[in-house]
């Protein structure tokens, strides 16, 4: 995100099962700039509680900020035009420690099926993979033997500028199958905001020792909440 010629070549959005692919026009930083408005903009439109993507802390919305702030365009993701902010952050899953940069908009919650998964295989330890694709061949969003577009890491480029239907495709899978991991790894946390003193993107980044101290503290204010007040309190002696 850093070089000046590598740019973003498209942006996937799903919403109620339509797509909306927003593709880069032409290779200069104007078409660029344009686009990361547009995104913006379609964004806002949208209006969602909750953004869901599959690595999207650590690569695809800090790509983007990368390239907002190159552009000078403001990162004016949240409700009422609020600015994202990022801060650098850690995961502890099992025995790993995850770092990675997180991303608060105000007035939505934003999961990443990747760390989400990873929790789910805690305690199965099955998955070969934790990648997009193995993960939806896992939880069955994609059958191994049906088609499936793929496109090498280092191809995507020159597949955009050369066959566009495959490249859409390819971006139109990843949509259904990070939108198939939600459906299926989400529920569980929405349920524990019904549970726990948390929002829902705290939730998904919490591990259970810390949601249980959320219990006690909440326990804890509302002691101190029933305490009556010194004025309330008779004197005694004795």
């Amino acid at each position: 995100a850093a070089r000046a010629g590598d740019r973003v070549l498209a942006i996937g959005l799903r919403q109620g099962g339509e797509n909306r692919l927003l593709l880069l026009e032409s290779p200069d930083d104007t078409a660029e700039k344009r686009l990361l408005i547009e995104f913006g903009e379609v964004l806002r439109r949208l209006d969602p509680d909750v953004i869901e993507g599959h690595n999207i802390f650590k690569f695809d919305l800090d790509y983007l900020r990368q390239r907002c702030r190159r552009h000078k365009v403001p990162c004016a993701w949240g409700r009422h035009g609020a600015k994202a902010v990022f801060r650098p952050s850690r995961l502890k899953i099992a025995e790993r420690w995850l770092d990675f940069t997180r991303c608060d908009v105000p007035g939505r919650a934003v999961v990443d099926t990747y760390l989400l998964v990873q929790m789910h295989d805690v305690t199965a330890r099955e998955m070969t993979g934790y990648g997009l694709k193995d993960a939806a061949i896992y939880f069955g969003i994609t059958d191994e033997t049906n088609e499936r577009t793929y496109i090498a890491g280092d191809e995507i480029q020159r597949v955009f500028h050369e066959d566009r239907a495959r490249f859409r495709a390819y971006l139109e899978d990843d949509l259904r199958e990070t939108a198939g991991l939600a459906d299926q790894l989400l529920p569980t946390y929405f349920e524990q905001t019904r549970t726990f003193p948390t929002l829902l993107q705290e939730a998904t980044l919490r591990g259970a020792t810390a949601k249980i101290d959320l219990l006690f503290l909440e326990e804890y204010y509302h002691a101190r909440q029933a305490c009556p007040a010194p004025s309330e309190i008779a004197p005694f002696e004795g």
